[in-house]
């Protein structure tokens, strides 16, 4: 699925009735001086399927970037859910 810019912009925003966030799925992956670099799980809701946007935005309000502004178009990956078994170290005390 080949998305326009705006297309896009109007996913991650809420804009697009067609689309759906997944609650809890927007993380912060990365930054730098300029940018904070995010990814987020949305669903496609006329067939069901989830596609991952990543994106960047402007760090401040000064930073006037707007995400895919740099894009010619956007192509979101297609993702399934999985469970997974996940061991985690907790201290000994919370065992």
């Amino acid at each position: 699925m080949k998305l326009t810019p705006q297309e896009a912009l109007d996913i991650v925003c809420g804009d697009d009735d067609a689309w759906r966030e997944e609650e809890d799925s927007e993380k912060i992956t990365g930054h730098d001086r300029w940018n904070i670099y995010k990814t987020a799980i949305f669903e496609h809701t006329p067939d069901h399927k989830f596609y991952r946007f990543s994106w960047g935005q402007g760090a401040t309000e000064i930073q006037d970037t707007e995400p895919f502004e740099y894009e010619e178009e956007y192509e979101p990956t297609e993702v399934v859910k999985q469970q997974r078994m996940v061991y985690l170290w907790v201290n000994k005390d919370l065992s």
